[in-house]
């Protein structure tokens, strides 16, 4: 232990050399004086990229109320704690990450100490309840096919997914019930529900009815009953089985996807695929495909689609 006392710059100098979260010291023009480079989200960036910089300038992809956070506290000078931003991570792009943030304001003049903890992994578990519960409360509340598949799409768009997609097997003419087991790859699939940003639209329309092109995830989906996540990558063999159709699910710059089998005692009735673009699809409130409504924003000929 030390025999006097600590100098306050040594604290700072410990705090911002060791501290596992992000530390963000910024003068009352918003700008960073200094920082801990070793934080999640900032490891990697050149300090020339951080310091002097507002943070829309090195983190342009975190949520907007960033700013009038830091606005807030310089004005009122009070502190502001636990307000959870999500965005994607300056040093790793590719990343999206939830962030929970402290500000509190300088005594000694204009300024603000900004704390920032990475609650990514919380937070998504969080999330993952949160849709569960959403689903629970809000699908099978009634035996309407129809109403079924839009509450569900609608739960996992946007909180859990991008996009979402129900296609069902159509109904027997002659009444038959469906066969129990996996389904023949050749099956066509009914397109009953869909759910995205309004600027998006479907290259299979609500009401539709094909099957899906083999083989693919889809079909093996079919097959054999699993649900898969896919990571799809442009030189994907499957692709080639439609590259009209998948043409838009690059274009859309889709990296990922979740093909799942819609079973009842142990009988194949569909699949349900969630979508997830390299960035977040834009658009405002999820539009859905149900017959006789249509996506609300650009006109139709503007609305960017997504397969199949």
């Amino acid at each position: 232990m030390p025999d006097g006392p600590v100098d306050d710059a040594a604290v700072l100098d410990a705090l911002f050399a060791g501290s596992s979260q992000g530390m963000f010291l910024l003068d009352g023009d918003r700008k960073v004086t200094r920082y801990n480079p070793s934080a999640r989200g900032v490891c990697g960036l050149p300090s020339g990229d951080v310091v002097g910089h507002d943070v829309r300038d090195f983190a342009p992809d975190v949520e907007p109320e960033i700013g009038h956070l830091i606005d807030e506290v310089l004005a009122t000078g009070e502190p502001l704690r636990g307000r959870l931003l999500r965005g994607r991570s300056p040093s790793e792009p590719h990343r999206t990450m939830a962030v929970e943030v402290a500000l509190f304001p300088l005594r000694g003049g204009p300024g603000v100490v900004g704390v920032v903890e990475d609650v990514t992994e919380r937070q998504a578990a969080a999330d993952r309840l949160a849709v569960l519960s959403a689903v629970h409360l809000t699908v099978g509340a009634t035996l309407d096919v129809q109403a079924t598949a839009d509450a569900l799409v609608d739960a996992l768009v946007p909180a859990f997914t991008d996009a979402a997609a129900v296609d069902l097997l159509d109904d027997d003419p002659a009444g038959a019930a469906p066969p129990s087991g996996p389904l023949p790859t050749s099956v066509p699939l009914r397109r009953v529900a869909f759910a995205a940003p309004d600027s998006v639209e479907p290259v299979r329309r609500t009401g539709d009815s094909r099957p899906f092109p083999f083989p693919t995830p889809y079909t093996q989906a079919l097959s054999d009953a699993h649900a898969r996540l896919v990571q799809v990558t442009p030189d994907d063999p499957w692709l080639a089985t439609d590259p009209d159709g998948f043409a838009a699910l690059l274009g859309r710059q889709v990296h990922s996807m979740i093909v799942a089998p819609l079973t009842a005692r142990d009988t194949v009735l569909g699949l349900l695929t969630l979508y997830r673009p390299g960035r977040r699809l834009r658009g405002g409130r999820p539009g859905r495909g149900p017959a006789g409504r249509r996506h609300r924003g650009r006109a139709p000929g503007q609305r960017a689609q997504l397969p199949p």
